[in-house]
C-alpha cells in the first residue's frame, strides 16, 4: 500500500498501477487453484504476504553446447539492465581494480549505457577494456559471450531468479553472483559459482 510509496519500493508514476493491481489481487485471489513462484525466495515471499503455498517452478532456460576454449584474454562479462539493484557500477570499481593487476583484462557490458556520471568516469579510464554493445537479441549475445571467461551477477537487489547466471552456467561460463534470492538456490559457493 501507501507503504510502498513511502519507502521507495515503487517510483510514484507506478504506483497508482501497483495499487490497482493489488486491489484486483486481493478481490480475485481465491480464484486461483495454484500458485507458481520461479524460487524458493519469491514462495517464501508470496506465502509471507497471505497466498497459499506456492508450487516452485525455477525458469526454464534454454539447453545450448558447452563452448569451444576460451581466448587467452581473461574476459568478464555482465548482461542486464543498468539499475541501481543489478549493481553495474559495483561490477566496474571491482573490474577497475582488475585492470590494474592485469592490464590485458577485457568487460563486455551488454544492456544499454545510461549510466551515472561516476560510472562514466570510471568507464573512460579504463578505455578499450570495456566495451559496451547495447541490447543484443538471443542468437547475438550467446555469440557475444562466447569467450567470456566469467559471468558477474552483482545484484543488490533480491533476484527472483537470475536468468543470466543460469543461462551462463548453461554456456559452461564461470559465475560470480552476488549471494541473494533466487541465485543462491542454484550457485553454490566454491561448487557451482
Amino acid at each position: 500500500g501507501i507503504q510502498c510509496y513511502r519507502n521507495g519500493c515503487v517510483p510514484l508514476l507506478a504506483w497508482p498501477l501497483a495499487m490497482t493491481q493489488l486491489t484486483l489481487w486481493r478481490r480475485w485471489r481465491g480464484v486461483f487453484d495454484a500458485f507458481i513462484a520461479n524460487s524458493e525466495i519469491v514462495a517464501r515471499r508470496l506465502e509471507e504476504s497471505g497466498t497459499p503455498k506456492p508450487i516452485v517452478i525455477p525458469n526454464g532456460i534454454i539447453k545450448r553446447r558447452i563452448r569451444g576454449p576460451l581466448s587467452a584474454t581473461p574476459t568478464n562479462g555482465f548482461s542486464g539492465r543498468k539499475t541501481y539493484e543489478k549493481g553495474n557500477d559495483v561490477l566496474l570499481a571491482a573490474f577497475e581494480r582488475v585492470v590494474k593487476i592485469n592490464p590485458t583484462a577485457r568487460f563486455l557490458n551488454l544492456g544499454e549505457r545510461d549510466e551515472p556520471g561516476r560510472v562514466v568516469k570510471t568507464v573512460s579510464r579504463m578505455g578499450s577494456n570495456i566495451e559496451f554493445a547495447g541490447y543484443l537479441p538471443r542468437d547475438q549475445l550467446e555469440h557475444f559471450f562466447r569467450n567470456v571467461w566469467v559471468q558477474v551477477v552483482p545484484s543488490r537487489g533480491v533476484e527472483a531468479f537470475g536468468n543470466s547466471a543460469a543461462e551462463a552456467m548453461m554456456r559452461g561460463t564461470t559465475v560470480v553472483a552476488s549471494a541473494n534470492g533466487g541465485l543462491g538456490e542454484y550457485i553454490q559457493n566454491g561448487t557451482t559459482g
